[in-house]
């Protein structure tokens, strides 16, 4: 029966010593596998371009979804750029596993289905805070920095300014929502966990306060709904470092600092 990957794209156990030859050749393959499948996507989201700039467009208000540019190349090179970064969040899962799957062995020496389960959960975090982030925040972001002066200023959105703001704030979205897997990482690797944040929750609030003050976005409304996302997972996080930590090390840090 053929692979479905190269021999050398495997799981390299933590007490399997290799060269550093043999690492660079895991390595670029590695890549390879990610480059192959961005490209895919590439080509799959370009075909259907119109649909992404239309849904990116949605959440403007009707009288703003026709984009201004001001150059010949203006409309390719926009649109080239919003279908790479829908190409990369759709490839996200295989990316992760391949990024866990190469560096996973110098810390422990997780099962394939381990590997499988933790890219499926970063990818879902992912995707929902792009969501939500889509949903929640973009319209009122949007609402009130375009209305923001009301008759004083005749808004035209240039594509290219738009189109970055957006895929900027979403992936930032989609960052965020990846709280709580670096918290239990941080509690299986000993050097957080439950105790510990618990203990520093009000500074871990002041903390996400600034976190979603710099997000692109700019009004009050848009920042206090990231800020409520980010505590409910903070808590979130908390829960499932007690389930899945490792609590004599979180506890005697949580006790130390």
């Amino acid at each position: 029966m053929a692979r479905r990957f190269p021999p050398r794209v495997r799981p390299i156990a933590p007490d399997e010593h290799l060269s550093t030859e043999e690492h660079l050749t895991e390595l670029r393959d590695r890549l390879v596998v990610c480059a192959a499948v961005i490209a895919s996507a590439f080509i799959v989201v370009y075909l259907a371009r119109g649909r992404l700039i239309a849904l990116l467009t949605a959440p403007l208000p009707h009288a703003h979804h026709k984009l201004t540019t001001f150059s010949p190349t203006e409309p390719f090179t926009t649109t080239v750029g919003a279908v790479f970064w829908a190409s990369i969040v759709i490839s996200l899962p295989v990316l992760i596993y391949q990024a866990y799957a190469f560096a996973a062995p110098a810390i422990s020496s997780p099962s394939r289905r381990h590997m499988l389960v933790t890219a499926g959960v970063l990818s879902s975090l992912f995707v929902a805070g792009v969501s939500f982030t889509y949903v929640m925040v973009l319209p009122t972001a949007l609402r009130f920095l375009i209305g923001f002066g009301g008759a004083a200023y005749d808004v035209q959105l240039r594509a290219n300014e738009y189109l970055s703001f957006v895929t900027t704030l979403l992936i930032a979205g989609g960052i965020v929502f990846e709280l709580p897997v670096v918290m239990v990482s941080l509690a299986r690797l000993g050097i957080a966990g439950t105790r510990a944040f618990q203990a520093h929750r009000r500074f871990a609030i002041i903390v996400m306060t600034v976190v979603a003050a710099v997000l692109p976005g700019g009004d009050a409304v848009s920042m206090l709904m990231l800020l409520g996302a980010e505590v409910v997972l903070y808590e979130v996080g908390i829960i499932a470092c007690r389930l899945f930590g490792t609590d004599p090390a979180s506890a005697s840090l949580g006790t130390a600092i």
